[in-house]
């Protein structure tokens, strides 16, 4: 399976409502096919997955298409219309199969029927129904989209996986035995994997033309023996913007253990804030700006700014939370000045700088 890795800040943080976050990453998907109405989690098919994530985001003002799903029809935030979008296609499940995941460069992990490390191909049925693969065409050319036919008479059942070998065994190599079919019994494509630069890959149904899954334009450079994929079993427990409480831990930590991770351990003395916590979510850069350039009288201080400083005359306070310039919510910082030696307050933006 794919491997995700991520950098974090290293802080503890326990949601007031749930006390675990796992987050899905899908790796370079793209799906011709039409996106079923309802279907929140892309996962084909409109059930109790979908009415979570719909709940989740039920009469909140700042969920916002593209990033709030549940805003079915993108007006007025989600709300009984939506959800009457959603009730339209209850049950209903799109029949698809997808490329699960694929290896470029495979030298040690998966040998062949032959006794070869060839690329390979897994094909996932995620549906409750079985799908015939007759005629259907893998490539790895976005202009000739019918460049490998799979044989007649394969069937992925639901939940089914299936490998199949890129190891460029064309016709003209093997006029008697093409399709290739190695000695363990698996099929081999006519073309192979380009690891270093990468390149298109596809999925198409048997009329030729409709692309059902693809990696578009191409997926990136490959790793030896590291597979690339979809990330499966994952869903988001506790979503973006809900109340946190969180503790950047010290030295002086070290007796508390694990007791904080208890349901019953009394986190009052926390600070507070909104998920995500830390310097960023998602790769969406967070910024903090703090005003020292301070005047009294006719100052301006833009929107969701700290105007914390130190010195003789300033107007106070020396510490405080630094927040999101966009959002206003405190970003798990926290500023604190200190004075060695003296500090003369300029008070004209003259002398100390204008906003």
């Amino acid at each position: 399976m794919p491997v995700s890795v991520k950098t974090s800040l290293f802080a503890w943080g326990r949601p007031m409502a749930l006390s675990l976050v796992m987050i899905a990453f899908l790796a370079g998907l793209t799906v011709a096919q039409p996106q079923l109405v309802g279907d929140l989690n892309s996962d084909y098919i409109v059930n109790f997955k979908d009415l979570r994530i719909f709940a989740w985001q039920w009469l909140d003002p700042d969920c916002l298409p593209p990033t709030c799903k549940a805003d079915i029809d993108g007006v007025n935030s989600v709300n009984m219309a939506d959800l009457a979008l959603l009730a339209n296609n209850w049950q209903i499940e799109n029949l698809h199969i997808v490329i699960n995941e694929f290896m470029a460069s495979n030298i040690n992990t998966l040998p062949d029927g032959d006794g070869y490390f060839s690329d390979w191909i897994e094909i996932y049925n995620p549906s409750g129904t079985a799908v015939n693969l007759d005629g259907w065409y893998l490539t790895d050319d976005d202009a000739n989209l019918t460049k490998w036919q799979f044989p007649d008479g394969l069937q992925l059942e639901p939940g089914e996986f299936r490998i199949i070998f890129a190891s460029d065994k064309t016709y003209e190599n093997n006029p008697y035995n093409y399709p290739y079919l190695d000695a363990g019994g698996d099929y081999h494509t006519n073309f192979e994997l380009d690891k270093d630069f990468g390149e298109y890959l596809a999925l198409v149904a048997p009329d030729g033309n409709t692309v059902i899954h693809e990696y578009a334009p191409q997926f990136p450079a490959q790793l030896t023996d590291i597979s690339y994929g979809l990330t499966q079993y994952s869903a988001t427990l506790v979503p973006k913007g809900m109340a946190a409480s969180y503790h950047v831990p010290t030295s002086g930590d070290a007796a508390l253990g694990t007791g904080w991770a208890a349901a019953d351990f009394d986190d009052s003395a926390w600070n507070t804030g909104k998920t995500g916590i830390g310097f960023g979510l998602g790769g969406e850069t967070m910024v903090a700006y703090n005003d020292c350039a301070y005047r009294s009288s006719d100052q301006y201080i833009a929107d969701n700014v700290t105007t914390y400083c130190i010195g003789s005359g300033n107007p106070g306070p020396t510490s405080g939370p630094l927040v999101d310039q966009v959002t206003g919510d405190e970003m798990g910082i926290t500023v604190t000045l200190t004075e060695s030696g003296g500090v003369n307050w300029q008070v004209e933006p003259s002398n100390s700088g204008s906003d």
